[in-house]
């Protein structure tokens, strides 16, 4: 039916975009010179947090709340947008810019 498959071009590919993102935060955590490798390591080193996790404990979870938070940053923009299938390029380079922004504008912390 013709409602189906305006449904569906209103979805972004989930698996595709879990993906992607995965890669993005992998590079924002691994490059040396992005305040999250900054805050991954000054985070790994300090006192509080060695002392209640061990550190491939804490990578895991610094790296999933990385990807979390670029996915619901993704979600809010699709969503935002009204954008569909053909958008997807672009909505992708929208969640990093406004990642880089938040970066830029915010001192990066796990605290919440």
């Amino acid at each position: 039916p013709i409602a189906t498959q305006q449904f569906l071009l209103k979805d972004y590919p989930f698996v595709l975009t879990g993906i992607i993102l995965t890669s993005k935060a992998l590079v924002l955590i691994e490059t040396p010179s992005s305040k999250l490798c900054h805050l991954f390591h000054k985070e790994l080193l300090s006192s509080s947090a060695s002392q209640w996790i061990d550190d491939d404990t804490f990578r895991l979870k610094f790296f999933d709340l990385l990807v979390f938070q670029l996915f619901q940053l993704f979600h809010r923009i699709w969503v935002d947008e009204n954008a569909s299938y053909m958008d997807f390029n672009v909505i992708l380079s929208k969640t990093m810019l406004k990642m880089n922004d938040i970066l830029k504008k915010e001192p990066p912390s796990l605290d919440t």
